[in-house]
Order: structure tokens, then C-alpha cells, then sequence
């Protein structure tokens, strides 16, 4: 298998899709107020291990925030939660072109390669969660001492 490594997009393409989607966005319904308070429901579901609801919650959010990366995250977190590590994959990968420079999405991902066994690549995802971490290493402690254990726990794996 070849390594795994989110995509990359060109910052401005980035900012162009948002500024689309935005567009798009007034021309709905649901307010900026009903989003939220629908994303912190989901978040709350997550939280209290009603997976599938959540993951429902988060699938209609990104119906009108696809780019939002805490949508994004939420979903691909349900999706590890569901052990469908293959598909949280790709939605981590997506979170992770969104915002780069956050090691969660990557951490996460790390996490699901490990769960299907892919030790190898669940090393270089983590030792770039590191990298990462160490830029904020206040906000994102917490990422780097998970990364640092699942590194350990990998390398046990991978003796190559």
C-alpha cells in the first residue's frame, strides 16, 4: 500500500470554494443560528454514543457547509466511531485540506490506519501530528501525547 497522505489544494482554491459555497449558502433556508445549534446537537449525540444520529446530523449539516471543517470532522469522526475506517479516511483527508495546520484530522487518521492495519503508514500520519503539535504546543499538548503512544504502539507493529 502507498503511504497516506491527505490531499493538497492551493490555499487560494481553498478560499475560492468557501467563498462559493457562501453564496450558496444564503439562498437556503436554515440560518447561520439553526446550523450551529444543529451542529451542537450533533456534537452532543456524539458525545453521549448515539453515533448513527450524530452521524445523520453531521451528513445534513455538510448538505450546507461541505467545506466547514468542524462538519467535516464531526462526520469522519462518526464514521471511525462506526469502524468505517476506509470512508473516515477520505472525510479526514478532506478536513485536513481545509485546515492544514491542525493535527486532529491527521491524528485521527493515523488512528484508522492503525485499525486497519496499516502500521507503516499510521507512523509517518503520526510523526506528522507531531510536526504539527509542536507548532502550538499548548493548543495541541493533547495531539502530540496521543500521537507519541500510538507511535510507540505502531513501531511495536512495524518492525521494518
Amino acid at each position: 500500500m502507498q503511504a497516506w497522505t491527505p490531499p493538497r489544494v492551493e490555499p487560494q482554491v481553498i478560499e475560492y470554494l468557501r467563498e462559493q459555497l457562501a453564496a450558496r449558502e444564503a439562498h437556503h433556508r436554515l440560518s447561520p443560528e439553526q446550523l450551529e445549534n444543529m451542529y451542537l446537537l450533533g456534537l452532543s449525540w456524539l458525545r453521549n454514543e448515539m453515533i448513527d444520529r450524530a452521524h445523520d446530523m453531521f451528513i445534513a449539516l455538510r448538505v450546507y457547509r461541505p467545506m466547514d471543517f468542524r462538519f467535516l470532522l464531526g462526520h469522519a469522526i462518526t464514521l471511525k466511531m462506526q469502524k468505517r475506517y476506509e470512508d473516515a479516511l477520505g472525510v479526514f483527508g478532506a478536513a485536513s485540506m481545509v485546515e492544514p495546520d491542525k493535527p486532529e484530522p491527521l491524528m485521527h487518521a493515523g488512528e484508522c490506519l492503525l485499525a486497519i492495519g496499516h502500521a507503516k503508514e499510521a507512523i509517518g500520519v503520526m510523526q506528522r501530528v507531531l510536526v504539527l503539535a509542536a507548532n502550538k504546543p499548548d493548543e495541541y499538548k493533547k495531539f502530540a501525547e496521543r500521537a507519541e503512544g500510538w507511535l510507540a504502539l505502531a513501531q511495536d507493529h512495524d518492525p521494518g
